[in-house]
């Protein structure tokens, strides 16, 4: 392998998202989903893609 950029895989981790049922709900003054979807925009933004995208640790805040 060399080092071109198809020899690699690219895998994004996205932790500990804290989403709510509701769209509405912040936790710490942080309007969660929001966050998130910052976080997915800005992902969108890169010059690259992901090959795979992990989504670990507290997906839910409210059990939802």
């Amino acid at each position: 392998m060399g080092n071109r950029e198809q020899d690699f895989l690219r895998v994004v981790q996205l932790s500990d998202t804290h989403l709510y049922a509701s769209t509405h709900e912040c936790l710490l003054g942080l309007n969660t989903q929001n966050s998130f979807a910052a976080v997915l925009q800005s992902l969108k933004q890169q010059p690259w893609q992901a090959d795979a995208l992990l989504l670990t640790g507290d997906l839910s805040q409210d059990e939802s």
